[in-house]
């Protein structure tokens, strides 16, 4: 098992702790609070380290620094990254988290991250339940294609899609799933 996923388990279990207090549905999108103010800064701190990760085993002689450093790395070379769609059907949600690469903008989500993170008096209200969802929708993401790209290098190219590597990686809460239910199926 790689070294991320005991972590995004850890942080899945938090974020499915809250639905006891908040309903996770889009009418309660703008809640806020310093828990959900946690979780979102401990979530996209994780997604950098992944993402600068991700980026050194796609192209181990390019420095990754900021955001657009990844997205120009990362689209470039996993041309369905940007579109993929992590669904939660438990909750009937869905989120395309990295949509935005596709028109070269950093998400909504990281932008209003950065805001929480750096002036956090005038921006706490931006550490809401959609931001939360979004930035472990995306943080779940990243993980697998880390594990796509690396599955891919020891397979010598006999794995084609995230598909081919979702049965290998662990499985826990499960609250997120690619839009392809038949990855999920173990033997």
């Amino acid at each position: 098992m790689h070294s991320y996923w005991p972590y995004y388990f850890s942080l899945e279990a938090d974020v499915e702790k809250l639905s006891r207090y908040v309903e996770f549905t889009e009418s309660n999108f703008s809640t806020y609070s310093i828990e959900m103010v946690r979780l979102y800064l401990s979530i996209c701190s994780e997604i950098d380290v992944v993402l600068k990760e991700l980026c050194k085993e796609i192209s181990p002689e390019l420095s990754a620094k900021n955001i657009n450093n990844y997205r120009q790395i990362i689209s470039d070379e996993l041309k369905d990254f940007n579109g993929q769609a992590a669904i939660c059907y438990k909750y009937g949600l869905s989120f395309i988290p990295w949509k935005s690469w596709e028109e070269n903008i950093s998400p909504d989500w990281w932008s209003n991250h950065n805001k929480v993170k750096h002036q956090r008096n005038e921006f706490y209200n931006k550490a809401n339940l959609k931001n939360v969802l979004e930035s472990l929708a995306a943080l779940y993401l990243v993980n697998i294609y880390l594990e796509f790209v690396k599955d891919k290098k020891l397979s010598h190219g006999f794995t084609f899609s995230i598909i081919d590597t979702i049965p290998k990686i662990p499985v826990q809460l499960e609250m997120f799933r690619v839009n392809n239910l038949f990855a999920y199926i173990r033997e």
